[in-house]
């Protein structure tokens, strides 16, 4: 196998994180966007704008390691994950990492407030 087959385990993990912010980034933005029909329209001002949620995502992916430091610095695992990849390896030779994301809400907390505590 070559090296372009290989990724970095916290690549595909933060790109998968990154998409769903993204994600939520533009239902929210639709959602801004229809409160703006909603206003302008005599009919539609009598309903609610509806809103997109992501209530919870669970992912599995399944990898195999192709390389890992030998002693933990900021190195990262490289990782295979492709079909083509995974295709033909021993069942043992194959991780499958869990994850399991629900929404909480965050205080957006001001410098004043951590100073004081």
């Amino acid at each position: 196998m070559t090296e372009k087959t290989e990724v970095s385990l916290k690549t595909v993990v933060g790109g998968i994180l990154q998409a769903l912010r993204e994600a939520k980034f533009l239902g929210d933005r639709e959602s801004a966007r229809l409160m703006e029909t909603y206003r302008g329209d005599a009919a539609l001002s009598a309903f609610s704008v509806p809103a997109f949620t992501i209530s919870e995502v669970e992912l599995e992916l399944r990898f195999a390691v192709a390389s890992a430091p030998e002693v933990r610095r900021k190195a990262d695992i490289k990782v295979r994950i492709t079909p083509e990849a995974l295709k033909g390896l021993e069942p043992h030779h194959i991780s499958t990492l869990k994850i399991k994301l629900s929404p909480v809400e965050l205080r957006v907390f001001e410098t004043r407030e951590l100073e004081g505590a």
